[in-house]
């Protein structure tokens, strides 16, 4: 954690209770700089169903301050999902995540973000975590570096999937070796091209994966993405999956304000200038609707 980061949490005596994390978050968020631009541009792009500037941003801040007291603090404590053990959502999901065939999950830099590594790394039985930066998840075999060996860890992971596991990538990330670009909600997004590559190649069930918060609940949900189509060429399929992601990212920063948690690099990309305005939403197809 960085020092100007670290300042943010001083004084707070309970950020290991999880009982305080809204009202740690709301006075964190008091401490967090001004995000005017981006979070003013997401907001005039979301379904905010008539909810005030002011109170959907009070919303947005303390979810990107809850999001980050719980990466730095309590997931290293607190079991958020031991009181959801005998949640048929919860269990519905680490089925599907387990399902016979090799899954590739994929998330994004948004959201709770430390929970989705949480979910995978307790639940997927064969997991495998694609991480960006090397050194994270120190020497747990289950962690590979795409940044240390961009081609060991796409080998390593591929074999993964078509040997039955899970691998689980967020390819939003700052730090890929080779990118194309998406457009979500009209601005310019680089992504790994890695992952759409292992889910032709190791013709993987593609599973969206995000966390919906009702109160002190979170609650992991998996959408069901693309799978390859006998005879599909490499290029069809990835403009197939690429379109997938954008939209779910979308359709996450579109979504309720507690749940968002805009992350960093997030929310340089959305200060930077429109490429292509997109309408403010268009409801989701009943392919996009496709959960489990």
């Amino acid at each position: 954690m960085t020092a100007s980061r670290r300042k943010v949490f001083t004084d707070l005596p309970d950020l290991l209770d999880p009982a305080m994390l809204d009202a740690n978050a709301r006075i964190v968020a008091g401490r967090m700089k001004s995000w005017e631009k981006s979070l003013g541009y997401v907001y005039n792009h979301t379904r905010h169903g008539g909810m005030g500037r002011d109170q959907w941003n009070d919303h947005a801040v303390s979810s990107i301050a809850a999001s980050q007291i719980q990466m730095y603090f309590l997931v290293r404590s607190h079991d958020y999902f031991k009181a959801m053990q005998d949640d048929p959502r919860l269990l519905a999901a680490i089925d599907d995540l387990n399902a016979p065939g090799g899954t590739l999950v994929l998330a994004c830099h948004n959201g709770f973000r430390q929970l989705f590594v949480d979910f995978f790394s307790r639940f997927a039985r064969d997991g495998l975590i694609v991480r960006a930066k090397a050194g994270v998840g120190g020497n747990d075999p289950r962690n590979v570096s795409a940044a240390s060996d961009p081609r060991g860890a796409l080998f390593t992971a591929l074999r993964r999937l078509t040997d039955g596991g899970q691998v689980y990538v967020a390819p939003d990330g700052p730090h890929a070796t080779r990118t194309r670009d998406i457009n979500v909600l009209g601005h310019r997004v680089p992504v790994g091209e890695g992952a759409s590559f292992l889910a032709w190649q190791g013709r993987a069930r593609v599973r969206w994966l995000s966390i919906r918060r009702e109160g002190q609940t979170f609650i992991p949900v998996l959408r069901a993405g693309p799978q390859r189509q006998e005879g599909e060429r490499a290029s069809d399929y990835d403009e197939r999956f690429w379109d997938f992601y954008a939209r779910c990212i979308a359709d996450h920063l579109q979504g309720p304000p507690w749940d968002t948690a805009i992350g960093g690099n997030w929310m340089q990309l959305l200060r930077n200038d429109v490429v292509s305005e997109l309408p403010r939403y268009q409801a989701p197809t009943t392919s996009m609707k496709a959960e489990i």
